[in-house]
This record gives structure tokens, sequence and C-alpha cells, in this order.
């Protein structure tokens, strides 16, 4: 049985789906309001049996990420992630998007050259653009190659307000100065 639980941010609603594994929980999705949807509309749509629910490891994860959005320094927990609704390559990258530091970001490409595909840029913005699991997973710290902020579930607006949260500056072009910001895959 699949539950949710929506909550109100600066940011909008936050909807998050999970079920229960023994006495923990696994996060199946995570929803963004954006200027299409609110989350708990979208959560709806693609959870429809999906019931209302209550779980304390849920209730820290909502208090974390509330303070992250308050400007704080948060280290979230993969391991209450269900990867198994990830198809292996958006595992492999959204794996990678965890280990871009706060207050740095990524391209497409760097990621793409660090799983040894280096023809795989678009692939790579693909799962991002599909990551079941934003904020946990943080997808806002990925940029284009030209340093452009670019797509992000929330809205571009949002990702540019995380990536100015996390101390990244964003030009007036709406761009990233890489050679200040961009974390390298070793």
């Amino acid at each position: 049985m699949l539950f949710f639980q929506t909550i109100s941010t600066r940011f909008g609603e936050l909807s998050i789906i999970w079920k229960n594994r023994g006495k923990s929980i696994a996060i199946q999705r995570i929803f963004l309001s954006n200027s299409f949807n609110s989350a708990s509309d979208q959560q709806k749509i693609k959870f429809p049996t999906a019931q209302s629910g209550n779980h304390s490891d849920i209730s820290t994860l909502f208090e974390k990420i509330q303070s992250f959005f308050n400007g704080n320094r948060e280290d979230f927990s993969l391991e209450i992630l269900d990867f198994s609704v990830c198809p292996p390559f958006q595992k492999l990258v959204i794996t990678t998007e965890a280990t871009i530091p706060y207050g740095k970001v990524s391209t497409y490409k760097q990621i793409a050259l660090h799983l040894e595909k280096p023809t795989a840029s678009r692939a790579v913005a693909n799962a991002l653009a599909n990551n079941r699991f934003p904020i946990i997973i943080p997808c806002h710290r990925t940029i284009k190659s030209d340093g452009a902020i670019s797509g992000y579930q929330g809205g571009n607006k949002m990702k540019k307000e995380l990536l100015n949260m996390e101390g990244v500056e964003i030009n007036s072009k709406l761009k990233v100065n890489l050679s200040k910001y961009c974390h390298y895959f070793n």
C-alpha cells in the first residue's frame, strides 16, 4: 500500500509518496509544485490509490526539507529512497548527482563524462528531468555546459533560488560562473 503526505513550503506544496518497509519507509516519489500543477494534484494523478498517512521518518524528512528551504545546510540520507522505481541508467545519474557538494554545480556533460558515456549529455538531462526524488537528490545543482540554468521540476525560479540559497551566484543572463562553482568528478 502506498501513502502520501503533503506540506506547504515557501515554494508551494510538496508531496511525498512512500510505502512501509518494516519499521522504515521506502520513498517512491516526491512532487514539487510548479506553474502548471500543485504537488497534490500531481500526486493524485500519478498515484490515485495512495492513502493519506503519517510516519515519523516522513515528519523528520519534512522538517529537514523546511530547514533546507529556510537556507540551512541539510544532508539527506539516500537510504529511504526506493531506487527500484528507477531505470538503471537513471539510478547511476541520480546517485552521481547526489555527490555534488552543497554550493557547487556540475553540468550534464560532466556527469556523462564521469559515467564514461561522453555522448550521453542529453540522456543525463532526461534522467534528471525525471528525477523522482528532487531535493533529496539535488538535481537543481546541474546546469548546461555554458553555465545556463535550465529546466527544473519546480520551475527555473525555484532552481535559481535554491542555488542562490547555497551561495551560487547567478548573473542577469541566468548563468553560473563555472570556473568558480563547478564541481569536477574525480
